[in-house]
């Protein structure tokens, strides 16, 4: 997936494990969305309590913000770039119990 506005593509990889292989696993949720809550408030003064906000609630408020400015979204798209990088990690298990994080 590439991220419009950014360098950056995402990929996500399913492969057969080795046995006795081990997950480096990805940073937690928290550290990851970081990028996120600092755009958001650098952009408003009060922004309220961002504790425990996931990804996806921190983008929509974001690009809420001014959707349509392409100067805006590409800042937006700079701090979901870096979530993604944080989010690089692996995870092993049979591939009907993985998902997404």
């Amino acid at each position: 997936m590439w991220v419009p506005y950014t360098d950056t593509i995402v990929v996500v990889v399913s492969d057969v494990a080795e046995p006795g292989a081990e997950a480096k696993p990805a940073l937690p949720e928290e550290g990851r969305v970081e990028p996120l809550k600092e755009l958001l408030r650098t952009l408003v003064e009060d922004c309220g309590d961002l504790e425990g906000k996931n990804f996806a609630q921190l983008r929509e408020r974001l690009l809420e913000l001014d959707p349509l400015d392409p100067a805006h979204v590409a800042k937006v798209n700079e701090a979901e770039a870096e979530f993604w990088r944080r989010s690089a990690g692996e995870r092993i298990a049979d591939s009907t119990e993985t998902s997404p994080h």
